[in-house]
C-alpha cells in the first residue's frame, strides 16, 4: 500500500519536472547590436497546428541597432532566425498540439 505522503511527494516531483521542462523548450534569435534604449516588442502567441511562422517585428523607432527574441514551445525548441530587424522567420517541429509565445526586444539607437 502506497502512502498518501508518498503520493504527494511523486507529485510535486512531476509537476517540477514538468514545470522545469517547458523551461527548456526556449531559444533564442538575435539581428544586428544591443544599444540602451531597450523597447519590449508585444507578445505573440504561437497557436497550435501551425508549424511555419512569419512573425512581423513593429519597431518603436526609426533606427534599430538590434532585435532579440525568445522562442519558447510546449514540447520541442522551435527553429528561428531574423530575416532582417523587422521579419523573423519560426519553424516549430514538434506535435503542434500547445501553444508557444514569442517575446522579445527592440533595441533603439534614438527614438
Amino acid at each position: 500500500m502506497i502512502s498518501v505522503t508518498r503520493i504527494v511527494f511523486i507529485a510535486s516531483a512531476l509537476t517540477l519536472a514538468l514545470a522545469q521542462g517547458d523551461a527548456d523548450q526556449c531559444t533564442t534569435a538575435d539581428f544586428g547590436e544591443k544599444a540602451d534604449d531597450e523597447m519590449p516588442f508585444d507578445t505573440v502567441e504561437l497557436t497550435a497546428n501551425v508549424p511555419d511562422w512569419s512573425i512581423a517585428i513593429t519597431a518603436p523607432c526609426t533606427d534599430i541597432a538590434g532585435v532579440h527574441a525568445t522562442i519558447c514551445d510546449n514540447d520541442v525548441k522551435a527553429v528561428a532566425h531574423f530575416v532582417d530587424a523587422n521579419t523573423l522567420l519560426i519553424h516549430r517541429p514538434g506535435n503542434l498540439q500547445g501553444v508557444g509565445k514569442v517575446d522579445g526586444i527592440v533595441y533603439c539607437r534614438n527614438r
